[in-house]
Parts: C-alpha cells; structure tokens; sequence
C-alpha cells in the first residue's frame, strides 16, 4: 500500500543525538513541503493530500538534498563539503571545528505519535541518494532511550559513549564503527556495569573493556542486539564486528596503559585491574 504525502509546513536543523562529542554532529534537515504517514494515520485523521505533481516523495528528498549541498558549498565556501556519502553531506575544515554530517529526511507521523504526542513515536525517513530510495529512521527513540538510560545509571552511559567515540577517532588505523553503533553497544552495557561509586568514574574504562570482550567472545549474545530505537540489528554486517574487535583492543590497551601508570608494580604482585582502577580518580 502506497503511503501519502499530506501538507506541512516546517524545516528545521535537529541534533541526531544529545551527547556531547568532540567528534562529529549529525544534522537533520527537515523538508518543509509534506510529511507522510501510516495508512492508519491516513485513515483516522483528516490529513491532505498534497506534493509537487509529476514528483514522488523520494524525488522531492533529492531536491531538497541538491538544495543543501549547493547552498552549503556556497555558505562555507572554505570548508570541505564531501557530497560522496549516501545519506549525509560531510561538511568539515576551514572554520569549523567539528565534522558536521548534513541529513535531507522528512517527517513520517505514526500512530503512536498521532496518540501520544511524545516525539520520541515519531519516526523520518532519509535518502539513500546512491539508491535513490527512502530509509526509515527513529531518531527520536534513540536519544530518549539512550536518555533514559544515562540518567538511570547517574550520567555514565553518556561518559561511556564520550569515551569510546574518542577512543575511536583517535585511532590509527581508523576504526570504522559509526557513533550511532558505538551509543548502541554501550546502552545494552547492564546497570551493574555502568553504575559506579562516586568519583571512581575511572573503573568505568574497565567496564567498557569487559563489555566489548563479551560482546566479541559470544556471537549468540552478539547477534540479537539490537540498536535501542530496535529499527534494527546492530551487527548485520561483518564489517561491524571487526570494527569491534579494533575497538575493543584499543580499549584494551587503554586499560593496560592506565593500570601501569597507577600502579607500576601490581603486576609483579599481582593485583587485578578492577582493584587498581578503583580508585578516586576522575575521568
């Protein structure tokens, strides 16, 4: 069944995810011409049809992300604007400090929303501009699951994802596991894990070693994670699982590293690294 385009009026700029990164933003750009919906939302409410005549909805996210490209070579002229990537413009150098991924999508209302007016059921969809074809995506589930979490466990999940998406960026060679896949892993660390006495925020280094490990050393477990919005399965791919395996021995030695410098005979006396860690030291 074909899903309709109705009349809406509103663009704007949204963060992919609230954590703080030194590392990348991700942008939504939010066509202000419609928005499409279930076909119970089309059937419940009073929703117009409208779109541009001859155009499909996938063609009229093409133009909105030619629309973008062209307005930011023009606006940041010294900046670097990488347009080869399907789903985002990659805006980087020149006056900026971070990389910004630029994403064309548009609003797709579901029922859930439609009830509970909560943004978090509120889903979009995006363009693959190499396929030419729409890809759903639950934005606003993420951040409030991630969200949720973080401020369940006293602000460590976010501490966790800080930690690994640097560790990742300062990798070489590069590790190529997107910042969402990273935010996903960490959020299926358990409470346990993530939960830690007050100022020994530095054992969550080694929780996070832990974490990875077992998510390499145990396939069966690996392969029914889901991402947190569950839009999908966080290793579909293989390539994912080496990305991993890169991460997690960059973390390795990371714990390693540390646990030398605290303590530089425990090995010698043979004191486990959680004891070492333990300690009241700041990240």
């Amino acid at each position: 069944m074909s899903i309709p385009a109705v009349a809406y009026r509103w663009i704007a700029l949204l963060p992919l995810t609230t954590l703080p990164s030194t590392t990348d933003i991700d942008l939504l750009v939010l066509h202000d011409a419609f928005v499409t919906a279930d076909p119970s939302v089309w059937i419940q409410y009073d929703y117009v049809s409208t779109g541009k005549p001859g155009k499909t909805v996938t063609d009229q996210l093409a133009e909105l992300r030619a629309e973008s490209i062209d307005i930011l070579k023009r606006r940041y002229y010294g900046a670097n604007v990488d347009t080869t990537g399907s789903k985002s413009i990659c805006l980087s150098g020149g006056s900026l400090q971070r990389t910004v991924d630029v994403v064309p999508s548009h609003w797709h209302d579901t029922l859930d929303w439609k009830r509970s007016g909560n943004k978090a059921d509120r889903d979009i969809y995006i363009l693959d501009s190499h396929k030419h074809e729409r890809l759903h995506n639950k934005p606003f589930m993420h951040i409030q699951q991630v969200e949720t979490k973080c401020i369940s466990v006293c602000g460590a999940l976010r501490k966790v994802i800080r930690l690994l998406k640097n560790i990742r960026y300062d990798a070489t060679p590069e590790i190529k596991l997107s910042s969402y896949d990273i935010a996903s892993i960490a959020w299926h660390m358990s409470a346990e894990e993530l939960r830690v006495p007050f100022g020994v925020d530095l054992l969550l280094v080694e929780r996070a070693r832990s974490h990875l490990k077992f998510v390499l050393d145990y396939p069966a477990y690996r392969e029914k994670l889901w991402v947190p919005d569950r839009s999908r399965k966080i290793y579909e791919k293989p390539e994912t699982v080496t990305a991993t395996t890169r991460l997690y021995e960059e973390v390795d030695q990371l714990v390693k590293d540390i646990y030398r410098e605290l303590d530089p005979f425990g090995q010698i006396y043979d004191r486990p690294v959680n004891q070492v860690l333990a300690k009241a030291i700041y990240l």
